[in-house]
């Protein structure tokens, strides 16, 4: 079976039924829907900051599941808090 999923639908139900002349057999199955990563909003790629001080930088990201987002410097993971 082919059908499309709307862009606001995170997850579908869809049931299966089998019918026999005197019998039926149902099996229903939930479709996870998985949205890839998007960039959703403008990136500030040069900003300043005053040494010592802390800075926010912000990385507008959207998927479904939530995608986990990882800061790195010089090929490091960088203890965010």
């Amino acid at each position: 079976m082919n059908f499309n999923v709307q862009s606001d639908q995170t997850c579908v139900c869809v049931l299966c039924a089998c019918t026999h002349t005197d019998s039926t057999d149902m099996h229903m199955i939930i479709l996870f829907i998985i949205v890839p990563p998007d960039l959703d909003g403008p990136v500030e790629e040069v900003q300043e900051a005053v040494k010592g001080e802390a800075v926010l930088l912000q990385c507008p990201i959207t998927g479904l599941p939530d995608p986990q987002i990882r800061w790195t410097k010089d090929g490091l993971d960088l203890n965010v808090k």
